[in-house]
């Protein structure tokens, strides 16, 4: 996705102190650094990074010293002065405060990632079942080491994506801990955070952000449901309604695996596994790691919540049935000779 340049002309200063935190660098590393970082992101031009690193150094927030490189000229290191620490700690403070004024653009969660990670994870699931069932009919052994192959290869290549992409690292690094994000994508983790830390056991709890919680916690009635009852009732009431949803997805789970029709015990799987995903994290997503959003089933998005009501009334059926519900069908009459 491409950058708006008046972004980067403004977090220029931000972006050359950030690089500098961690060690001394010289001009083309930093530039460099930056587009590794930023999965090439950002591109910072010669033309500017040295002016500001002249800047810089005139204000005394950086240090230059030189190194002899052999035959070449020597390399100009530059070095992040006490004052430079500083004046980073209030950059990072107004990205921060900007991303307070708009918490919808610092959420930093993609709508549909959910639903296709889910996906990713109840296919080979269901393809599991059949293989077990031998519905391929190649042989209960052989069917499943080729799936487990399969799905290995393709849990390595996500694993190597992951950590070859800088862009996926810093995701799940600023998810886990957001305060360490210097462009204030990591805002929303940080307030419900800072909700959690003053709920209570039950009652609502204390609020010490500079705005309101409707204001600082965006989406609470939606995607962050679960925080806001956590704020607004307490711990208990947030455990008893988690506990009551699973203990429902547990109970149709155990009926789902007594089902002898394999048609009818995938199409349960299909309804129960998502909800069990999707209740896992968005716990998890409520309890500050936010990586990508989603609906706590059951309970929030108008549409979502008719869909999983349309669902589990599926499954309910199956139960009942012990069978798909299948039209009847009349049997044909023999052709005349």
């Amino acid at each position: 996705m491409p950058i708006d340049k008046s972004l980067l002309a403004g977090s220029t200063t931000l972006l050359v102190l950030k690089l500098l935190e961690d060690g001394d660098k010289y001009g083309y590393q930093m530039v460099e650094e930056l587009r590794r970082r930023s999965d090439k992101t950002f591109e910072l031009k010669s033309g500017t990074l040295y002016p500001l690193l002249h800047t810089l150094e005139q204000k005394g927030d950086i240090e230059a010293w030189e190194e002899d490189a052999g035959s070449a000229r020597p390399r100009r290191y530059y070095h992040l002065t006490e004052s430079g620490r500083r004046r980073l700690a209030e950059k990072e403070a107004e990205w921060r405060t900007y991303a307070g004024l708009f918490p919808l653009a610092a959420v930093g969660a993609h709508r549909y990632l959910s639903e296709i990670l889910f996906l990713l994870l109840v296919g080979p699931l269901l393809l599991a079942l059949l293989a077990w069932r031998d519905w391929y009919g190649i042989g209960k052994g052989r069917t499943v080491g080729v799936l487990a192959g399969g799905i290995g290869l393709l849990g390595g290549l996500c694993i190597v994506k992951v950590l070859t992409s800088n862009y996926l690292r810093n995701r799940v690094l600023y998810a886990i801990h957001p305060e360490l994000d210097p462009l204030g994508g990591g805002y929303t983790g940080l307030t419900i955070q800072q909700a959690l830390k003053t709920a209570r056991w039950t009652g609502q709890g204390e609020w010490t952000g500079s705005y309101s919680y409707e204001m600082s916690v965006y989406d609470g009635q939606g995607d962050f449901f679960l925080t806001t009852v956590i704020h607004k009732l307490g711990w208990l009431p947030f455990l008893l309604l988690v506990l009551a949803v699973f203990l429902l997805a547990a109970w149709m789970l155990a009926k789902c695996l007594k089902q002898k029709n394999t048609l009818a015990q995938l199409t349960v799987l299909a309804v129960v596994v998502p909800l069990l995903l999707r209740g896992i994290w968005a716990v998890i997503l409520n309890l500050g790691v936010v990586m990508f959003t989603v609906h706590f089933p059951m309970l929030t998005g108008n549409t979502v919540l008719v869909i999983d009501m349309a669902l589990i009334g599926l499954a309910l059926s199956v139960f009942r049935q012990e069978h798909l519900p299948m039209t009847n069908r009349v049997p044909s009459k023999p052709c005349a000779d």
